[in-house]
């Protein structure tokens, strides 16, 4: 029995890491603290609300109008609170999805400014990690097919995160995209640095000459990736960048910075 007060304060003196960051379900407590006496009907009650899982489309409507791509990654691993396997429900539904069948979805446009710019030769960057990549694939199939047409393209910058060379998403794609003069791609491996390179925020500051020749060109900046860590570090690193090129004071790199975001600096997170 002191054991399990032991347990209890624990864990609800040190919630956030305890049950929060180890994804801890009431099932897993559950099994964890068998004493609890509780029914089947009182478990229902008390689960949450499945909730609406969004992902960007990883296509472009140039491609196939009728059709879209969506990037997922499949959360499969060892379960980090209690036993056993820890499994995304979404992701594992749709990796198990099989030709034919029919799905519920509801296709919504994107949030604020991030959309291509419609003058073409307005130049980007776009800058993620992971299925982050999503969009961007979508936005360099789009300029390849303006390109094919004839059509006069500004530069794009694509600053890319992975772990590693084996889970780099689109290479193929992307190498004979850049063959053909519609994108320059950067890759940063986390679980594979190549010196200081680790994360996409250290390819910025390696490459931030080139980022503020294009940001003074009028160039757009997109950001898709993890709202809880790649985002806020990302924003960070611009901030600094500015404020170093421009001496200027951290309260006027954050009064440009949040200049650019209403129109020229757009966000797409997730997590």
């Amino acid at each position: 029995k002191q054991w399990y007060q032991r347990r209890v304060r624990g864990l609800v003196s040190n919630y956030e890491n305890e049950i929060v960051a180890k994804r801890a379900s009431l099932i897993d407590l559950l099994e964890s603290f068998r004493s609890v006496k509780i029914s089947l009907g009182q478990v229902i009650t008390l689960l949450p609300s499945m909730r609406i899982r969004q992902y960007s489309i990883s296509s472009s409507p140039l491609w196939k109008p009728n059709h879209v791509t969506i990037s997922i990654s499949v959360l499969y691993s060892k379960a980090w609170f209690g036993k056993g396997e820890f499994r995304g429900v979404a992701s594992n539904f749709l990796a198990k999805v099989t030709p034919g069948e029919l799905l519920s979805v509801a296709v919504r446009p994107s949030s604020g400014h991030f959309h291509l710019p419609a003058e073409l030769e307005t130049p980007i960057v776009m800058i993620c990690a992971g299925t982050g990549i999503a969009p961007f694939r979508g936005f360099i199939q789009e300029r390849a097919i303006q390109a094919a047409s004839g059509r006069k393209l500004g530069k794009a910058l694509l600053f890319f995160g992975t772990q590693t060379p084996e889970t780099y998403l689109y290479q193929k794609e992307l190498e004979e995209w850049e063959k053909l003069g519609v994108v320059s791609v950067r890759v940063a491996y986390s679980r594979k640095p190549e010196g200081d390179v680790k994360y996409v925020q250290h390819l910025l500051l390696r490459d931030k000459a080139e980022l503020i020749e294009l940001v003074k060109a009028g160039a757009r900046i997109y950001v898709c990736g993890s709202g809880k860590k790649m985002a806020p570090d990302v924003r960070k690193t611009i901030l600094e960048i500015y404020a170093s090129h421009t001496s200027s004071s951290p309260e006027a790199a954050e009064l440009w910075l949040t200049n650019m975001e209403s129109n020229r600096y757009a966000t797409d997170v997730f997590g």
